[in-house]
């Protein structure tokens, strides 16, 4: 687990505080300038039809499920994910797992009216983990009627376990799951794609490598574009990451939400 750091978890506090004016704006405006604004003001409505919320909720019966497992699996971590659980063990408990590593139920609403806000074709996401987040983007992209999700994995057991979620969901036309180590298997995906729309990026948390991942999948982003980096305050690395991304001159709009900092491109494709 990361060290305390108080300047990271003072800088989490203020972005915190200071997201709640664009928050109020979006919320009643409408967010009717910018596709970040209309996913704030979207998530913080809370407006799920009854489909949604009947297909949410079998997400989150995946999640106890998996909360109440005394599974124990391989562990394989090829990079610094946000697993705080002992680095020398061998074996990990998918209880443990999904409690530490997933995301809340509030972060995937957020994903998911992001999701359904920008309506992308081309998704991916790097950390699969148990599929949870991948759930709900996945369901987001059916609920939508078009797009999909390409997500990457590491371990070979997260991966069975994911993928097995994926299929309980019925998800399959719109989720792909590739496992693999990201630098073997993402250069061949980014050769084959054009024209992303969303990516994910909650997977290896060290500055040089988000920072690498960055260079390496924004030339294939449209305009208007969005990408989330889970975790920016991590660590003091992540945290330098962010404000080097964030800055970058194809970035038109930031966010940060409970950790995830999200960039509107300008985009280099169109």
């Amino acid at each position: 687990m990361p060290s305390f750091n108080p300047g990271l978890v003072l800088r989490y506090l203020l972005s915190a505080v200071s997201y709640y004016p664009r928050t109020t704006v979006a919320l009643f405006t409408g967010g009717t300038a910018d596709k970040i604004d209309k996913a704030i003001g979207s998530h913080f409505k809370n407006s799920f039809s009854s489909l949604e919320k009947a297909d949410i909720s079998a997400i989150e019966s995946i999640r106890k499920t998996l909360l109440r497992s005394p599974e124990v699996i391989s562990v394989t971590e090829f990079g610094r994910g946000s697993n705080i659980l002992p680095k020398t063990a061998s074996t990990e408990k998918i209880s443990d797992i999904c409690s530490i590593m997933s995301k809340t139920e509030s972060e995937c609403h957020f994903l998911y009216s992001l999701i359904k806000t920008i309506k992308p074709t081309h998704c991916m996401e790097l950390g699969t983990c148990l599929g949870i987040s991948t759930a709900y983007i996945g369901m987001a992209l059916r609920h939508n009627g078009h797009g999909t999700l390409t997500s990457f994995e590491g371990s070979p057991e997260r991966a069975k376990i994911a993928t097995q979620n994926i299929k309980e969901l019925g998800l399959e036309n719109n989720v792909s799951l590739v496992q693999g180590k990201f630098q073997d298997v993402l250069p061949e995906y980014l050769q084959k794609t054009t024209g992303l729309d969303f990516a994910f990026i909650d997977g290896h948390h060290q500055e040089e490598a988000t920072l690498h991942y960055f260079k390496m999948i924004l030339p294939k982003f449209v305009k208007g574009g969005i990408i989330i980096f889970d975790d920016i305050f991590w660590s003091t690395g992540m945290n330098r990451a962010w404000k080097t991304i964030k800055t970058h001159p194809n970035v038109t709009d930031s966010f940060v939400f409970k950790g995830m900092g999200i960039i509107q491109l300008e985009g280099v494709r169109d």
